[in-house]
């Protein structure tokens, strides 16, 4: 478990100094497609060692073209686990919730909000200027 947490903060570290190279609009579009791309890899994960009872190796994705002689049977799996995809993808779809407030709120208050200031939402963090 202390692995998996040590992992996660490293790679949001990553992710985060990712982003800040770049302007906010592009930072925008690299962090929604970076959560599709992981959102992706773990429902291929779950649905891969489901199947297989084997974790998705690079060589597994290499031989992905093999996939279409079962596929009926892949899309009872993906039917199977429809909530466990909704999970992966629920960090992009949060993300886009509070993108696109945020981008309403702003474009109503021009200003900002007197009395809360200015919310800045980051990849990582939401704070108050």
């Amino acid at each position: 478990f202390l692995y998996i947490i040590l992992f996660s903060i490293s790679l949001s570290f990553l992710l985060m100094m990712l982003c800040e190279i770049f302007k906010k609009f592009t930072q925008q579009i690299i962090l929604s497609v970076l959560l599709f791309l992981l959102g992706l890899y773990f429902c291929s994960q779950i649905l891969y060692y489901d199947y297989f009872k084997v974790f998705l190796t690079i060589y597994s994705i290499g031989n992905g073209t093999q996939v279409a002689e079962f596929y009926k049977d892949i899309i009872d799996l993906i039917i199977r686990h429809i909530p466990w995809i909704f999970l992966c993808f629920l960090p992009l779809l949060i993300y886009i919730f509070f993108l696109r407030k945020r981008i309403y709120w702003l474009l109503s208050y021009p200003g900002g909000n007197r009395r809360f200031g200015r919310c800045k939402l980051h990849p990582l963090r939401i704070y108050t200027l």
